[in-house]
């Protein structure tokens, strides 16, 4: 949003009637489903944690590979794929933490 005004003043942000043409309102829409899913990321964090945080880009780099392939037609090399394991096998070794017993009230 503080970006907006910025490019109001340069004259590079196109007008609000924009966004009645068929691209413009699929971009419209593509960023509506961009903002729901950033709220829903923000309630999912505030609920579960850092740690899920920490984890939650992961696998969306994960993802990006098949995509990249598959929509631009990059070719990964060796490096990549090797990186893509090691990923991979870092998230199977991440295991939930035993209780914290120090912090369990005692029984009176």
């Amino acid at each position: 949003m503080a970006v907006a005004p910025v490019a109001q003043l340069a004259g590079v942000l196109p007008p609000p009637s924009a966004l009645l043409s068929p691209s413009g309102s699929t971009i419209g829409l593509l960023e509506a489903i961009s903002a729901g899913c950033t709220v829903g990321y923000v309630v999912a964090v505030q609920r579960t944690g850092a740690v899920f945080a920490s984890l939650y880009t992961t696998p969306l780099t994960i993802a990006r590979v098949p995509w990249a392939m598959l929509l631009l037609g990059e070719t990964p090399t060796v490096r990549v794929w090797a990186a893509l394991a090691c990923t991979v096998g870092g998230l199977v070794l991440v295991r939930p933490g035993e209780p914290d017993l120090a912090r369990e009230p005692r029984p009176a």
